[in-house]
């Protein structure tokens, strides 16, 4: 079993963590909210290695976190429905919006599907780390798959994590909505790929941010197995691929 280094959030350790990043390595920090397992998205190899120790097997895509709009072009289409202008006035905050892909991240990290969730995140370690590395980062919960269905504290994640990554960034999430006793939940998701968009999650922001933004959006989250089901099969047909 390998040995992490553990350090408190700063300048230094966030250095640190980019060389880790750069290496191929695996980051465990605290996003908004909770405890993620971060590396570099255009690595196979790295992206590998997070499903091998989540022990992910079952569908589960990781998320990409960015710092800014620029390039964001290369990363995915657009909808020809949404104003641009719309993601500067709902990021930076925890909503993660998926998007058809148009960069050719590894088929591990989307589990074959055509689409890709972004994050633009307020103040965090994630998105100092993200900021500092200069490039879109990929994110995804610190824990075992499908060991609990709250939110990461660094507790759990050093339970399920320690001696399996390369650094840990130790610091509180940065939630603002963070208070004794509150249960704290995870991004919002709204799934632009699909028209009208589609609410997946609902999540620390609320609907009354996105309402209006997003035309047509629909706000039952109990409908989005069955459209994934259907286009998985019109893609069937034609030969693509499915994922689940």
């Amino acid at each position: 079993m390998m040995q992490e280094q553990l350090l408190p959030v700063s300048g230094q350790s966030i250095e640190q963590a980019v060389s880790v990043l750069k290496a191929g390595g695996l980051v465990i920090g605290p996003s908004r909210s909770n405890y993620n397992i971060m590396c570099d998205p255009r690595n196979e190899q790295a992206v590998e290695r997070v499903f091998e120790v989540k022990k992910r097997t079952k569908f589960g895509p990781l998320t990409v976190s960015i710092a800014s709009l620029e390039g964001l072009d290369d990363l995915v289409t657009l909808p020809d429905t949404l104003d641009p202008g719309v993601l500067q006035e709902v990021w930076p905050s925890e909503l993660t919006l998926i998007f058809f892909k148009n960069y050719p991240f590894p088929e591990r990290l989307t589990c074959g599907a055509p689409t890709v969730g972004l994050t633009w995140q307020g103040e965090s370690a994630m998105q100092t780390l993200t900021a500092a590395y200069g490039h879109p980062i990929a994110v995804t919960s610190a824990n075992l798959s499908g060991m609990g269905t709250g939110l990461v504290d660094l507790e759990q994640a050093l339970a399920h994590m320690r001696g399996k990554v390369d650094l840990i960034l130790q610091g509180p999430p940065a939630s603002p909505d963070k208070a004794p006793g509150k249960e704290i939940e995870g991004n919002t998701i709204i799934d632009l790929s699909f028209q009208p968009p589609v609410l997946v999650r609902q999540g620390l922001v609320p609907l009354e941010r996105v309402r209006g933004r997003f035309p047509g959006l629909i706000e039952d989250p109990s409908v989005y197995p069955e459209l994934l089901r259907a286009r998985n099969a019109a893609s069937s047909s034609r030969g693509e691929g499915t994922h689940e």
